[in-house]
């Protein structure tokens, strides 16, 4: 430690922190809260209970995100955010028309949209968010949801739409009634 420039010697009491030994300790008490943070925040993404319950409370949390993420997308989105998203949403219709399996196929246009937001933070809780989605809903094979799969392709083409046209407020509104609906279902899957 002596030779780092963390401590130094004091006669007959040992050694003692150096100033830039005390920023060493103070850095090394960050990287371990922050670890500990990441770990709890994934443990409380993860499903506990009933799939769909879990699922419900998810697309809560996610809504919430999103419609903010919207609203930051439409002013900061760049041409290139716009394209993946526009790819992100061909991919989705193409898997639709094909009807293969739903289940995580709007979730990249949603990830595309928050990236486009310029929120880091918002970004990395949607990833795990929507990862733990995917888990949910490839357990969860009997959702109403995958029904609705051609539903939410149109409204996602509503809201790239309003997110081309810069609009804030009804790209919000669109997101939000896209929430709402994937919820009042998910709420008749669970009764």
């Amino acid at each position: 430690m002596d030779s780092y420039g963390y401590t130094y010697q004091v006669a007959n009491k040992g050694r003692m922190l150096t100033d830039m030994g005390v920023q060493k300790v103070q850095h090394m008490q960050n990287l371990v809260t922050e670890r500990n943070l990441g770990l709890k925040i994934v443990e409380a993404s993860k499903a506990r209970k009933d799939n769909i319950s879990d699922l419900i409370d998810l697309m809560v949390a996610r809504k919430t995100i999103e419609c903010q993420a919207i609203r930051l997308a439409a002013a900061k989105a760049e041409e290139k955010d716009l394209k993946e998203i526009n790819w992100a949403l061909m991919q989705h219709r193409m898997i639709v028309d094909r009807k293969l399996s739903p289940a995580g196929a709007g979730l990249d246009f949603h990830i595309m949209i928050v990236r486009a937001s310029k929120n880091r933070f918002m970004e990395a809780v949607v990833k795990l968010l929507a990862y733990e989605e995917r888990n949910i809903e490839f357990k969860t094979l009997k959702l109403s949801t995958f029904a609705h799969a051609a539903a939410y392709v149109d409204k996602h083409r509503e809201i790239f739409d309003a997110l081309m046209a810069r609009d804030a407020d009804n790209a919000e509104r669109l997101m939000s009634e896209h929430f709402d609906n994937m919820i009042d279902t998910l709420i008749l899957d669970l009764k």
